[in-house]
């Protein structure tokens, strides 16, 4: 009963945090639904939250309290979370019932690797943007407390699991790619079997074009640009030097390539 309870109140919450947008649109006979599926994935602290909240004034949003991180798993049916795992998202009836569908018209969001295949009705908008950046920014999130059965992780712990990365590692997340950044840009960027835009994060209000192009959705916008926060300040050149050294190649691969580019 007490479950029953929970899972019921997290989707009335989800239901009031989506009145406005799709949701009460098509309610009301307003809204066109899309016939196809976004998937958003990114490097993490890129932008991604952004665009799936923008995206979402004409896609549905997945029914769960945490972004979909493992994309295989969305397609295995029998996978189930357990009191010695993070949770991933699937944590009531309506969500289980989206697994392994992709439904036509929603948006999903990720930080996991690419998978080998998609429905051919899912395009994928996968975000990039400043290595350096994408590293202080997350370190950042070891202040906050995950909740639930959850509680005794971070949501840099939380973070560093999406990325398939190793736990025991947290502390040295200057000195080795933790995040596993590296693999996650290399299996990104480059031809898939199905379409994916690649968009550089800080110059994503200059392609709100190409997103409405690629997605289908015409009257997709942005909020006007605010820059990234400054955490550079905040920490020792020595420490930046050794996140740029841990880097150098992602950061070298990035730099040369296009803000936008299709596979």
């Amino acid at each position: 009963m007490k479950d029953y309870l929970i899972n019921s109140i997290r989707r009335n919450i989800y239901s009031i945090k989506n009145i406005s947008g799709y949701s009460i649109k098509s309610k009301l006979g307003l809204a066109k639904p899309m016939s196809n599926t976004i998937v958003v994935a990114s490097l993490s602290r890129c932008g991604s939250t952004l665009v799936v909240n923008c995206l979402s004034k004409a896609y549905q949003r997945q029914k769960s309290r945490l972004d979909i991180v493992r994309l295989d798993d969305h397609i295995n049916m029998d996978y189930r979370t357990t009191n010695e795992t993070i949770e991933r998202g699937f944590d009531g009836n309506e969500a289980e019932e989206l697994r392994g569908q992709y439904l036509k018209g929603y948006v999903y969001k990720t930080h996991d690797l690419a998978p080998p295949n998609l429905p051919e009705h899912v395009k994928v908008i996968f975000m990039f943007g400043n290595p350096v950046d994408i590293v202080l920014s997350i370190k950042e999130l070891d202040k906050n407390n995950l909740t639930g059965v959850d509680s005794r992780f971070t949501s840099l712990d939380l973070a560093i699991r999406n990325f398939r990365g190793n736990l025991d590692e947290k502390n040295k997340i200057f000195e080795k790619d933790v995040l596993r950044l590296r693999d996650n840009f290399e299996c990104w960027f480059r031809k898939q079997n199905y379409p994916v835009m690649a968009l550089r994060y800080e110059t994503m209000w200059s392609h709100v074009d190409e997103i409405r192009a690629f997605t289908g959705f015409n009257s997709f916008n942005l909020p006007p640009y605010k820059s990234r926060k400054n955490l550079r300040e905040k920490y020792e050149d020595s420490t930046l030097m050794a996140i740029e050294r841990t880097h150098e190649d992602l950061i070298n691969k990035i730099e040369s390539c296009d803000d936008v580019t299709y596979f």
